[in-house]
């Protein structure tokens, strides 16, 4: 969510009413695919980045420490969720992506700045908040 905030052109995949191939069609060499794998991971994972793969597409994964599957990825991030609980505890993952949401931000420098203003100041005008 706050990558989408500093960046245009950042979706949720699949979108709703949409297939994995249908959202998938138009990655390319320019797009980065981020993909998390926590705890459960979905049958089609393997496929999807063999895809992306064949399609140029740049893929980062953000697991945790029981992701086993080969991973074809440009980087793979692991993180630790074990916890005493029976819960898994997703707090460096949410560390993670803040980071990337704030170096994202920086490299994008004023551009970035200047999106996120133009949003609060619709947000105002609109009386969103």
């Amino acid at each position: 969510w706050q990558v989408s905030e500093c960046r245009s052109g950042t979706e949720l995949l699949p979108k709703s009413g949409e297939t994995l191939a249908e959202s998938l069609v138009d990655l390319s060499a320019d797009d980065v695919l981020v993909v998390f794998a926590i705890r459960r991971i979905v049958p089609s994972m393997s496929a999807v980045l063999d895809l992306t793969t064949s399609m140029k597409c740049r893929t980062l994964i953000i697991c945790d420490q029981f992701f086993h599957t080969p991973a074809k990825a440009t980087w793979l991030l692991k993180c630790a969720t074990r916890s005493p609980s029976p819960l898994d505890n997703h707090v460096s993952v949410l560390l993670l992506c803040h980071i990337i949401a704030d170096e994202l931000l920086q490299s994008l420098d004023a551009k970035g700045r200047k999106r996120l203003v133009a949003i609060e100041d619709m947000h105002l005008m609109l009386g969103e908040m």
